[in-house]
């Protein structure tokens, strides 16, 4: 083979190896909340949406602790609703605020924690472990009569 053929299989290897890391950077990266919607919402609502009302009989999952439903409202919006252990409703920002991946709800530690970096929340929005060093944003939320509202402005 000449010298000038193995200077080009060369770079062609090096291009799929430089195809390969990209890709698995790219992976890595969508576990890391660089693509922050992770979660299917169970409600979207549109943008300007000032109050949400549902009726707790249309979301079951909020008939007892550990109960989680995601809302979106608009492009910007992501809240998640728990029942906590004490059987209120907590409504806070389903996104973390290091890297803005959304969060789940550990019903046995009774914690919100992201997937990406560890971070974890209380039920009021404070950070109990880091990375993250800001609180969840909250919203207050009423039930009376099967009627969850909450209000967002």
């Amino acid at each position: 083979m000449s010298r000038t053929k193995d200077v080009s299989m060369l770079r062609s290897r090096r291009d799929v190896l430089k195809g390969a890391v990209g890709l698995a950077v790219l992976t890595t990266c969508a576990g890391c909340g660089l693509f922050r919607s992770l979660s299917d919402p169970d409600v979207v609502l549109p943008a300007g949406t000032a109050t949400i009302r549902l009726q707790g009989a249309d979301h079951a999952a909020l008939s007892s602790p550990g109960g989680v439903v995601r809302i979106v409202v608009g492009d910007d919006t992501r809240i998640l609703l728990v029942r906590g252990k004490d059987g209120a409703i907590q409504a806070l920002s389903m996104s973390c605020t290091h890297f803005g991946s959304d969060l789940g709800y550990d019903g046995d530690a009774g914690v919100l924690a992201c997937p990406s970096h560890g971070s974890r929340f209380s039920l009021d929005g404070a950070v109990i472990e880091g990375p993250a060093d800001e609180p969840l944003e909250r919203w207050g939320v009423t039930e009376e009569g099967g009627l969850i509202t909450v209000e967002l402005g």
